[in-house]
């Protein structure tokens, strides 16, 4: 199959998070299966000092796919790129299919309504924005109205609309109403690192990802403040008047002395504590998946997550760890693994069994194009 990813943002732009990792390696994975891939995305790389990428129309290769960087020259927010709009239209129709990343944004209307015109099927992937906790958390009214305008149309036009996750699956109707277009759930997928000899800190806590609001980190502060052998390890950047307001809160909680701020970790590193951490928490509100909890199983390291997190159901299928709801629940997570370190040991044994068996990204780049041709946009 000839295949378009059209994105807001593209790899090297990882200070988006985790999105930007797992589309490099779906696409690289498609690649490899011996598809012809190319991306379509923009040169923004990032909010704080509005640098961006250098951008040109011709392709760059990476990992064996062919990546085009478009300028936004205003609008930024919005990631509107006339030079994206013109080479759309001009080369869409060679396309087998689009498969569009994002809602809210420029690309993907604008990706939706050329493969309209131009009569190529397309899917969409709204990566975890379509729930209605964070559209009513953030700018509500502009959001609804943008899916009342656009979304709408864009998804009963689509021919298939692809989640995560069952709990992405379900929050899906109550955020835009009823969806015509078939729902397709493909799980993410991860790298299976060796295994680490790397001697386990049986009292650490690590959250690793971007520290947002809606990452509910204050839960984890919340929850120490009643387990004293508790220590956390906080391992990404933020917002700096987020962080201020966590520093704020282990000061009012007394758990300053218990908490490291570690700043961000990749590659190397991150495998680091990734093997050297008792546990992983994913306290999210909402989230569509959460690579980083597979990312966290492939390392044996057992996972604590909320019931918002869509790899819940990995979790959950594995018994790689434990889902929580509230900060009591996670209370008793963290007592429960903290107080039986064989408990945590065997959970992270058992989830690495699983993402080897089921999450690898080649079995996820095989789930996606299964998901093109059920859905009627090709014939493979």
């Amino acid at each position: 199959m000839r295949i378009l990813h059209v994105v807001p943002t593209y790899w090297p732009a990882v200070r988006y998070g985790g999105p930007i990792h797992s589309l490099r390696a779906l696409c690289a994975a498609q690649a490899g299966l011996g598809h012809e891939v190319e991306v379509a995305t923009t040169s923004v790389d990032g909010p704080v000092d509005r640098r961006e990428l250098e951008h040109e129309s011709d392709a760059r290769v990476v990992d064996g796919v062919a990546v085009r960087y478009f300028r936004v020259p205003v609008l930024r927010r919005l990631y509107w790129s006339p030079q994206l709009r013109s080479w759309l239209r001009a080369n869409v129709s060679s396309f087998d299919v689009l498969h569009l990343h994002s809602v809210f944004l420029w690309p993907t209307l604008e990706g939706a309504r050329t493969a309209r015109r131009r009569g190529v099927p397309y899917v969409v992937s709204p990566k975890g924005m379509l729930v209605p906790d964070l559209i009513d958390a953030r700018s509500p009214i502009v959001k609804r109205t943008w899916i009342r305008l656009f979304e709408r149309r864009t998804l009963a036009e689509a021919s298939a609309v692809l989640v995560s996750s069952r709990h992405e699956a379900e929050e899906l109707p109550r955020a835009v109403g009823s969806v015509t277009a078939a729902v397709r759930v493909v799980s993410h997928g991860v790298d299976l690192p060796e295994q680490s000899a790397q001697q386990r800190d049986a009292g650490l806590v690590l959250y690793l990802g971007r520290v947002s609001w809606e990452k509910r980190i204050d839960l984890i502060l919340r929850a120490m403040a009643g387990v004293p052998d508790a220590r956390l390890a906080i391992v990404g950047e933020g917002a700096a008047d987020y962080v201020t307001e966590l520093r704020n809160l282990t000061l009012e909680l007394g758990v300053a002395d218990r908490v490291d701020w570690i700043g961000p970790a990749h590659g190397d590193e991150k495998q680091r504590w990734l093997a050297r951490a008792a546990f992983l928490v994913l306290p999210s509100v909402s989230e569509s998946f959460g690579n980083v909890v597979l990312e966290a199983m492939a390392a044996s390291t057992p996972v604590v997550v909320s019931a918002g997190v869509g790899a819940r159901d990995v979790v959950e299928a594995s018994d790689g760890g434990v889902v929580f709801e509230g900060v009591d629940g996670l209370q008793s997570a963290l007592t429960r693994f903290l107080g039986e370190p064989e408990l945590a040991v065997a959970a992270g044994r058992r989830g690495r069994a699983y993402v080897k068996a089921h999450c690898t990204w080649n079995a996820v780049a095989e789930a996606t194009v299964s998901a093109y041709a059920s859905s009627r946009v090709s014939s493979v």
